[in-house]
């Protein structure tokens, strides 16, 4: 049922998750559509989830999320007296 129209209207409805249904692909239901309408679309396939591209973007990601700090990432609260 989520994947028909009526299901991804209702999960729009709910979360303003964007349909993927090919009679629902309209501006509306975009949160920012002049920034991305017309621009081309990437897919995720085997190929491209087996890329050492996305090898190489998860490592970065998990450095950046995973970690305490984060690479270049600056401390907030309370600073140290001098």
């Amino acid at each position: 049922w989520i994947l028909s129209s009526e299901g991804q209207l209702m999960q729009y409805a709910k979360s303003f998750a964007v349909p993927v249904h090919k009679g629902l692909r309209s501006p509306r239901f975009l949160a920012f559509a002049e920034t991305i309408v017309g621009k081309p679309q990437i897919i995720r396939d085997d190929a491209m989830l087996g890329s050492d591209m996305h090898k190489r973007m998860l490592k970065l990601w998990k450095s950046q999320w995973t970690s305490p700090k984060g690479k270049g990432r600056k401390r907030r609260g309370k600073r140290k007296k001098k």
